[in-house]
């Protein structure tokens, strides 16, 4: 292709090639009544837009105004005479690019620069290769997750290292596609090949699966020419590496480059900007490597503090220190917390003398809940249970608080999808209930069928799958009581050790027959007979998963344990809980649960952060899977944490300072008050 080609169809149709629809409105005049009144920028933010005509590396802490930063430095820039179609801003999501050009079209009339998340550009880019013949034309929509599952599954199955890992797979859908699909986007994030990049997860043996069905969803897209959203930057960027010639073309049509949360990105994108940018184009990226808590996702902290002075040595360091949302007392226990990280810049954050002042409130507390409780409950009081967040590190948790949440009828939204009565891990638990609860008379033949393959299965005996399902559908078929029910469906051909694991689980089951039996009685002897907690261990992926598992399994019984209800009428009592729930207005104003990891980017009035103990701060995995301790990954999400709240953070942990986190005592609260 010869290169002249090239200086036709980019930048206009590189950046808006045609038939695009929902495009960059970069080259569109956008008609409005008359533009706002930038608002008053402070000398930081000044000294930013100033160096507007030199590569600048901007550190900005939370809260600090960076959007209305560069909303003042692309005004600049177009001020200057920079035409606006070489001006290319790039946001790290949607809804960041959203604001920011509805932001822009306030302030400025008529033609704006190129707004674009990097998936859009990557997009742009992809349609330009296969206009000149470098990509194949891809065929039908592009793939989302939705579509992917389906034979993300399938394959698992058909590359399972074993038939009983293919059965396993088979009955457990949710617990493999999902890391599986984890493990494949974590691929296409960078450029290493999937075997190195499982050995960098250290990811249990059982995933080996994972690997095979990368390479066969490869195979896949090659033969039916299909991609997905993670192959719009990934093949565009590998091409690049395998033809440098090629990547040259695309360089140099820019003469600058807006880039925003730049701690933000992964290998593609920090190679795709490589290549945009060129030698010609002025880049400034702004973010902040004590916020980079993305590494599962490729992100990394050396991207801003090493490769980018590397790739741009007379690059100026700028900083934004001033927060507009928190007081001093934050900002001095945000600094004191992150300075104990050696990979980050040696900014410090500092409180704008128009924020709030910030209370920030320790709480030593064996029962995290019951504090938790006494909160809401006191601002549900006053009128004030609006704009608060609880902030998990894992979001098992937040079980034990949602079912007293619901207890309390206290209004709350997940953020994780479903309740934890959902969750895969108390699917026995809750099948114990329904039997206690008499619900095999009113059940379908299918729903008994479940039920009973449930107890049968989960956690897993190691016989056959085939047997226990025939187990299930003849216990299923008998009209005698559940213990007499399942005994009598034990095949002959068993040994002697299955008869007897099997015959663990039916002598919990009998206890589902006595009327006074406590759920809490019932759960504990399931977890003593089948070691329920441990078989997590053996069928997890990660450490982390097991934990989740774990604490889930362990928030529910503690939770039964406080409400000491007889086994037969608790099913009934969590259904009128969830369906009390369901009743609320969606105007009431509800408390949000989340995690920090979702909590980036965000702010509340009032953070309430539990779990401040040694397991969770930092994070240490438990069992035979355990991964090395990130501690400064763990140090930068507790700091994204703290550093969300604007009036009120509200920090629980436990009364033996023995268990208490390192981080209680590096947050130096003393000194800052």
């Amino acid at each position: 292709m010869h290169p002249t080609r090239f200086s036709v169809i980019l930048p206009a149709g590189f950046f808006n090639p045609a038939g695009i629809v929902n495009q960059s409105i970069a080259s569109q005049p956008l008609p409005v009544a008359g533009a706002a009144t930038a608002p008053a920028l402070t000398d930081e933010q000044q000294a930013v837009v100033s160096g507007r005509h030199h590569h600048q590396r901007v550190i900005a802490v939370a809260g600090s105004g960076k959007t209305a930063t560069l909303l003042a430095q692309a005004n600049a820039l177009l001020d200057d005479g920079v035409n606006p179609r070489r001006l290319l801003v790039l946001m790290y999501n949607r809804t960041a690019r959203n604001d920011f050009l509805g932001r822009f079209s306030r302030q400025r009339q008529g033609t704006l620069p190129d707004v674009r998340t990097f998936h859009a550009l990557g997009l742009s880019i992809y349609r330009t290769l296969v206009s000149t013949g470098d990509l194949p034309a891809w065929q039908g929509d592009i793939m989302s997750d939705r579509d992917l599952e389906p034979r993300i599954w399938h394959w698992l199955q058909e590359l399972a290292t074993t038939g009983e890992q293919a059965q396993d797979i088979q009955a457990n859908r949710r617990k493999w596609v999902e890391p599986a699909m984890n493990f494949i986007e974590r691929v296409k994030s960078g450029l290493d090949s999937p075997d190195i990049v499982f050995d960098q997860l250290n990811l249990n043996l059982q995933a080996q699966p994972f690997i095979r069905v990368y390479n066969r969803l490869e195979q896949w897209r090659k033969e039916h020419r299909r991609i997905t959203y993670a192959d719009m930057l990934h093949d565009p960027v590998r091409l690049f590496a395998q033809n440098p010639e090629l990547a040259a073309r695309f360089a140099d049509h820019l003469d600058h480059v807006i880039v925003d949360e730049f701690q933000d990105i992964n290998a593609c994108q920090h190679l795709l900007l490589d290549t945009v940018a060129g030698t010609r184009a002025t880049v400034t990226i702004v973010g902040d490597p004590d916020q980079t808590i993305y590494e599962f996702r490729g992100s990394s902290p050396t991207f801003m503090l090493h490769h980018f002075p590397e790739r741009y040595p007379t690059a100026e360091t700028r900083t934004l220190s001033a927060s507009f949302r928190y007081g001093p007392e934050l900002a001095r226990i945000a600094n004191a917390l992150i300075a104990h990280n050696r990979q980050r810049e040696a900014v410090q954050t500092r409180a704008h003398p128009g924020a709030a002042s910030t209370q920030v409130h320790l709480q030593q507390t064996d029962d995290e809940v019951a504090a938790i409780t006494t909160l809401l409950q006191r601002w549900a009081a006053e009128g004030e249970l609006h704009d608060v967040a609880i902030l998990h590190r894992l979001w098992a948790q937040a079980g034990r608080l949602e079912l007293q949440l619901l207890t309390d009828q206290v209004p709350f939204e997940l953020e994780h999808g479903g309740s934890v009565l959902q969750r895969s891990e108390l699917r026995p638990l809750l099948a114990l209930l329904r039997l206690a609860g008499g619900e095999l008379q009113t059940a379908t033949p299918e729903q008994r069928f479940e039920l009973w393959h449930c107890l049968l299965s989960q956690p897993f005996p190691k016989i056959q799958r085939k047997i226990l399902r025939e187990v299930a559908q003849a216990a299923a078929r008998s009209d005698l009581p559940p213990y007499r029910a399942l005994m009598a469906s034990l095949p002959d051909r068993l040994s002697y050790w299955q008869q007897d694991q099997l015959a663990l689980r039916a002598d919990v089951i009998r206890l589902t027959e006595q009327p006074q039996v406590t759920a809490s009685r019932l759960f504990s002897s399931w977890l003593n007979q089948t070691d329920y907690l441990n078989s997590f261990d053996e069928s997890a992926f990660s450490a982390q998963q097991a934990d989740e598992q774990k604490e889930t399994v362990r928030g529910f019984l503690t939770f039964m344990r406080q409400h000491d209800r007889p086994a037969v009428e608790v099913m009934s009592w969590l259904n009128d809980l969830l369906t009390q729930r369901q009743a609320q207005s969606d105007t009431v104003p509800a408390v949000r649960l989340t995690s920090l990891h979702k909590a980036k980017g965000r702010e509340w009035r009032r953070v309430i952060i539990p779990g401040l103990n040694r397991h969770f701060y930092p994070y240490r995995p438990e069992g035979h899977l355990r991964l090395p301790v990130d501690e400064e990954g763990e140090r930068r999400l507790l700091y994204v944490g703290i550093t969300r709240a604007r009036e009120e953070l509200h920090l629980l942990t436990p009364k033996d300072w023995q268990e208490q986190s390192a981080f209680v005592q590096e947050l130096g609260l003393d000194k800052a008050r």
